[in-house]
């Protein structure tokens, strides 16, 4: 592994600098929004690595430790469940730039509010910069005296696994080595990442994407949450997608958890009036389902956008969503980030 870092890197004029460690960690996902299981336990653990340099990107490490002196430094904590501060292992900074989800805000700080978790962070880490990625919503950039929102430029793909490093480099490089003030590179962030998350391709283009459609605001998205739910597998189905389109700041109703099961009279009426108030649905087709097929057919007549999840799709079964203007999708997390930008639209 060692020798194809450094033969990657060498024709890109990037000297790798390797520290083994015992052990090689795994991650494995059922999908890019769910939560990883990591292996092996217990994880190897190598010795801290000290770096010096002007200006420095460090991440946070599962299987060791970088302590960092930087006259600039971009700080990515990258952990879900434990995030460290950036000066708890004596790292320092002339001026630093945090860079994190609101996941890691809120752990690290206590507070779900990200301008609120920004403040703290900049009192507590002396952080010049907080950036607080917001998935779909783009991010907010604060910089002690001014907050300002970025946009996300929206897909038609989205596989966001690795899109936190190309977001944190791509940041680190524009602001530390070209200038670019903190919301410029936090926008200019934003469009590499969109590009990445379509196709995954590296290394990213010399200079940023600019044919690229913003995102349009996700703030008060309410999304129907369609699917039968009479199975294991299809409550499974339910429960991720409800779980995802929360962690991405979607108000959902679903009629697996605020219905539930009745007189077939009682839950059409309830379903269609929760309908009613939302602003995008999500259709769960992986297997054709008649109550939510009715469902969706409600809602295109009521000018409601659709998102239908359908795997392996057959032409027959598709013919009715896309007369009416439902977009069709083959991939999980593309369908959520899609309902989720569908919903302002």
């Amino acid at each position: 592994m060692q020798d194809d870092a450094t033969l990657a890197m060498a024709g890109y004029g990037v000297e790798v600098v390797c520290h083994p460690s015992d052990g090689v960690v795994g991650f494995e996902y059922h999908h890019p929004l769910s939560f990883p299981r990591i292996y092996p336990v217990p994880l190897p653990r190598a010795e801290t690595v000290t770096v010096e340099g002007d200006v420095l990107l460090r991440f946070g490490c599962l299987e060791g430790d970088f302590r960092v002196d930087a006259r600039l430094a971009t700080y990515d904590p990258q952990s879900g469940t434990r995030p460290e501060l950036f000066r708890a292992n004596g790292s320092r900074a002339e001026v630093l730039a945090i860079v994190l989800n609101r996941v890691e805000a809120a752990l690290l700080t206590g507070s779900d509010d990200p301008l609120s978790a920004a403040a703290a962070l900049q009192e507590s880490q002396g952080a010049s910069i907080v950036v607080v990625k917001m998935g779909a919503a783009g991010a907010q950039v604060f910089d002690g005296k001014t907050v300002s929102h970025v946009p996300a430029y929206s897909s038609m793909a989205v596989d966001k696994i690795g899109s936190g490093d190309v977001f944190s480099a791509a940041f680190a490089h524009f602001w530390g080595e070209r200038g670019l003030s903190p919301a410029e590179a936090t926008d200019v962030a934003s469009r590499y990442t969109s590009q990445y998350v379509a196709d995954r391709r590296l290394p990213l283009m010399l200079e940023p994407p600019t044919m690229l459609e913003k995102a349009t605001s996700v703030d008060g998205a309410r999304i129907y949450l369609g699917g039968a739910f009479f199975t294991t597998p299809q409550v499974w189905l339910i429960e991720e997608a409800r779980n995802g389109l929360l962690s991405l700041g979607a108000d959902v109703f679903s009629p697996m958890h605020d219905v539930g099961f009745g007189a077939p009279q009682d839950i059409a009426r309830r379903d269609l009036d929760g309908l009613d108030g939302c602003s995008a649905m999500l259709a769960l087709l992986a297997e054709p389902d008649p109550g939510t097929l009715f469902e969706v057919g409600y809602a295109r007549s009521r000018g409601v956008p659709v998102v239908a999840f359908v795997q392996q799709p057959r032409h027959q079964d598709t013919t009715m969503l896309i007369g009416t203007g439902c977009e069709i999708v083959d991939d999980f997390a593309t369908a959520l980030y899609r309902v989720m930008w569908a919903s302002s639209g």
